[in-house]
């Protein structure tokens, strides 16, 4: 056999061989677990015993349904960094551990309703910075632990209904955080102590709470709050409050219809003007040095921005932005500039700069 054949069957033996490492390599992907339906992006489990190590690799919606595991535990999702979404509904377990969701950067949703679950790590969410939408309805939690949800700065929405919430001291934090964050919570309902049974969570303040006491923890005088209803408003998906030399407004966000500017007269909301929503989510009041800003999201127009006029006394259309399907607003300031970053659910994210023109020049 001549010296070129023998490098003919060489070159062939080596093919053959990457070819089989080839296929080797490709044997090895993940298949979908036992107990699961898979398609191309998302896996969907039944009646699992535990939560499977290994799923194909481009799943990034993940749900639970009737598993039979009795927890949580910590990095149990390790193996799947690309989740977007995950979902748990009607299962059996009644806690979930600390770092349960480690290893998820790009968690964006996630679902943990109709389940038993009594107790929460207070670190159970650690490290899940993009999550937008936090589920955790109907579930059987009568407290949440304090700072449960520190370092989720990116939380547009946190859903906690249909739980039996005790308005004790414990939940103190919970109306202070309710006060302070951007993210839209739905209504809750105290399930206790009884003089308090059925009172909206929502309408409490922080003052609500006596708590520098060594007796037992109670709320002082709940009836003493000034409560009152915006009269033929439903719907509403948000609510956000500004002040203009002291005078107290809301700007109330519907997704379609008309979202509204309301003032406070001293005894309740009036209203002072609306705007048209064509699939609003937010309507962010903010401002810049002396100028108050609001601005409207809209997922099916442009996103319209609101200056005030103060010789009108409400806010009158200053500019527009394209944002597809805003869903935040936010002012960051540095070097002496403002910016303004504007979160997109289905694009890019925007940054524009607040610049003054001088027009007499």
């Amino acid at each position: 056999m001549g010296y070129a054949n023998i490098r003919g069957y060489t070159f062939l033996l080596w093919a053959a061989t990457l070819l089989l490492l080839a296929q080797s390599r490709r044997g090895k992907q993940p298949r979908c677990p036992s107990g699961c339906t898979c398609t191309k992006d998302n896996a969907l489990c039944e009646n699992v015993r535990s939560v499977p190590h290994s799923f194909p690799p481009d799943v990034v919606s993940l749900s639970f349904v009737k598993s039979g595991f009795t927890e949580i535990a910590g990095g149990g999702f390790l193996h799947t960094p690309s989740l977007q979404l995950l979902l748990f509904t009607a299962n059996s377990f009644d806690s979930i551990d600390e770092g349960a969701f480690q290893g998820l950067p790009h968690l964006e949703y996630l679902f943990i309703e109709n389940n038993k679950i009594e107790s929460l790590s207070p670190h159970a969410f650690r490290g899940l910075k993009s999550l937008i939408h936090l589920s955790l309805a109907y579930n059987s939690l009568e407290t949440l632990p304090k700072d449960i949800f520190k370092g989720m700065d990116a939380l547009t929405k946190v859903d906690l209904r249909g739980n039996m919430f005790s308005c004790d001291c414990k939940l103190k934090w919970l109306v202070e955080w309710m006060y302070s964050t951007n993210a839209t919570v739905d209504q809750l309902y105290c399930s206790g102590p009884p003089p308090y049974q059925g009172k909206k969570i929502n309408d409490l303040v922080p003052q609500s709470f006596d708590c520098i006491t060594a007796g037992k923890c109670a709320l002082v005088c709940p009836d003493c709050c000034i409560r009152t209803d915006i009269p033929e408003m439903e719907d509403v998906y948000a609510v956000k409050h500004f002040k203009v030399k002291g005078e107290l407004f809301v700007c109330l966000t519907r997704f379609i219809g008309d979202s509204k500017v309301m003032k406070w007269d001293g005894s309740m909301f009036t209203e002072i003007q609306t705007m048209p929503s064509r699939g609003s989510m937010v309507f962010q009041p903010l401002s810049i040095g002396n100028w108050q800003y609001a601005i409207l999201g809209s997922d099916y127009s442009l996103t319209q921005v609101y200056q005030w006029d103060t010789k009108k006394g409400q806010l009158v259309h200053f500019q527009e932005l394209n944002v597809q399907a805003p869903r935040a607003f936010s002012l960051m300031s540095i070097d002496n500039r403002e910016f303004l970053l504007a979160s997109s659910f289905k694009g890019k994210t925007q940054i524009y700069e607040h610049l003054m023109i001088n027009l007499s020049s």
